[in-house]
């Protein structure tokens, strides 16, 4: 199998080669900042990543701590709109990786459940901020009951 994170390669590969059990890879191999680096520097961020993630895919959702430790200012805030868009399509992901402790901005309550779109604002505000809550007020897992009372604190 080829090591679709070694210097330049992911560069040269189709996005359509990106999954998340090889940006997992990656980020296990070279570390998160080299991976982030290469997805920006192939389109591959935008193009895969971002999009997949705001869709609640699941997989790619449970990607995003491991992928906030390699972000900078610009991917760590596109982060951060991706969970917002993908928390009332998947919010039992989207609440695991919510980070309590205030050390991932991109991952923090703050911004994931604050329904503030930097940018693509959905068409309806309103109608997304009841869909989330809906949503999150669903989730019955009682591991995330902290991130879903966080969340729905800053929702309300």
């Amino acid at each position: 199998m080829v090591n679709l994170f070694q210097a330049g390669v992911v560069s040269a590969m189709l996005t359509a080669a990106i999954t998340p059990s090889s940006v997992q890879d990656g980020i296990q191999r070279h570390g998160a900042k080299t991976v982030v680096d290469e997805l920006v520097k192939s389109g591959a961020w935008e193009k895969v990543v971002v999009p997949e993630i705001s869709s609640g895919a699941t997989k790619w959702v449970m990607l995003a701590s491991a992928l906030s430790v390699g972000t900078d200012a610009g991917t760590s805030e596109q982060l951060g709109q991706s969970l917002i868009y993908a928390l009332p399509r998947s919010p039992a992901a989207v609440l695991s990786v919510l980070d309590l402790t205030g050390q991932s901005p991109p991952r923090s309550p703050a911004t994931v459940c604050s329904a503030s779109f930097y940018e693509g604002d959905p068409t309806d505000p309103v109608k997304y901020k009841i869909m989330a809550l809906k949503a999150v007020s669903h989730v019955a897992d009682p591991a995330l009951r902290a991130a879903k009372t966080a969340c729905l604190s800053r929702l309300s």
